[in-house]
């Protein structure tokens, strides 16, 4: 299966929660493309794609949490796109 992720924060200073949904989501084989702004991976399993989408919701739900996050971190925008 194929995984496209692109989202937006409002209030990510220095990108800590950017950075820390990258290195996360590098951990799953999903790669960073700068020119879309997207994460991406294909060849991955169900199981693969069901993983990384709960690592990422897991983020999401508090990206306060995340270490150095500025208090007023939140998600402006979600994009998440698969297919075999």
């Amino acid at each position: 299966m194929r995984l496209i992720i692109r989202f937006s924060l409002d209030n990510d200073t220095q990108s800590r929660v950017r950075t820390f949904v990258y290195t996360t989501m590098a951990n799953h084989g999903l790669a960073y493309f700068k020119v879309t702004g997207t994460l991406e991976a294909a060849g991955l399993s169900a199981a693969q794609v069901s993983a990384a989408l709960i690592d990422f919701w897991k983020i999401m739900q508090s990206p306060a949490s995340v270490t150095g996050a500025d208090p007023l971190v939140q998600i402006d925008h979600v994009w998440i796109y698969t297919d075999k």
